[in-house]
């Protein structure tokens, strides 16, 4: 997909979306940023494989991120801060978007994502403890069922389905392709799942108790 086609769709889906929110309830306080760029005309997503080192999720593809420190004077300032300390891209170069729905992770993570654009080509600068490679996803992968698939998976002895996308050798799965599918279902109404979960079942189940 052209990368001004889906900025100008981006813009105005989100300056009028109502993100959904999630009561934090003592839980980790923490922000992702979903940064696409424009290459040869088209729109790419911004995601990094974590290292073996990192303390949760190893090994695991994510959006740059990370827990809200003391000194961040907002959610927004931890993604920015998160962003330039993991892959060296400045907070001036970052245009936020606008925000994607709350999420709240089996780690005890609670995570605000935040959809913008940065750049590119980017010198990119590698907190090489925390982030083993960084990788260029088209969006259109992302449009296509074809490289989309779910899994069911047990989780405090219920089963919930698990949202998968494939790229090349990479596997993005579990709370990463999830907000990515959310994030594509609120911008451009599409989504690969024959039963789109519009929030995560293990959320409901322990936070809205029927």
């Amino acid at each position: 997909m052209k990368f001004e086609e889906f900025k100008k769709i981006s813009l105005k889906k989100l300056k009028n979306y109502t993100p959904k929110k999630l009561p934090q309830n003592g839980l980790i306080l923490a922000a992702v940023a979903a940064l696409f760029y424009e290459k040869n005309d088209e729109a790419y997503l911004l995601l990094t494989k974590r290292t073996d080192k990192v303390a949760t999720h190893k090994k695991q593809i994510s959006f740059p991120g990370g827990g809200k420190d003391a000194d961040d004077k907002s959610i927004l300032e931890t993604a920015l801060r998160e962003v330039e300390e993991e892959v060296g891209i400045s907070p001036e170069d970052i245009k936020i978007w606008g925000e994607s729905d709350d999420f709240i992770t089996v780690t005890d993570y609670w995570v605000k994502p935040f959809i913008g654009e940065i750049p590119y080509p980017y010198n990119y600068k590698i907190q090489k403890s925390e982030i083993a490679e960084i990788i260029e996803v088209p969006l259109e992968l992302f449009l296509s069922k074809k490289y989309f698939r779910e899994e069911m998976v047990t989780y405090n002895k219920k089963q919930f389905p698990v949202y998968y996308y494939s790229y090349n050798a990479h596997e993005v799965w579990g709370a990463t392709a999830f907000m990515i599918n959310r994030m594509i279902d609120i911008i451009l109404d599409y989504n690969p799942s024959p039963n789109p979960i519009k929030i995560d079942e293990r959320i409901i189940n322990s936070i809205f108790p029927k």
